[in-house]
């Protein structure tokens, strides 16, 4: 399975949280504050030649995106939210 398989972002957050359920991961402050700190360690322990970067990067991604949805914050929103920040950088670089 891949991230095409999912018709939106919106899916795969639903499908973060089931997995999350599924499996009895806690995702408050206290524990979800710890997965987003371990798993961004593994990533750069990874970078650094210890492991798969992509394979990292991936529960990254997927802890952040479980978390945020726990919290109500809206990943396609914050996503969106960046992008849009950053293009009006890009508009400022060109000027």
């Amino acid at each position: 399975m891949t991230i095409k398989n999912f018709k939106d972002f919106d899916e795969y957050v639903k499908f973060t949280r089931y997995v999350c359920e599924k499996h009895g991961w806690e995702k408050d402050w206290s524990r979800g504050g710890c997965y987003i700190h371990l798993e961004v360690s593994e990533f750069i322990e990874a970078v650094r030649g210890k492991g798969d970067p992509i394979d990292e990067l991936g529960d990254v991604l997927f802890t952040l995106i479980a978390v945020a949805d726990y919290y109500n914050v809206d990943p396609v929103e914050a996503l969106n939210w960046s992008v849009s920040k950053h293009e009006e950088l890009l508009k400022k670089l060109k000027e």
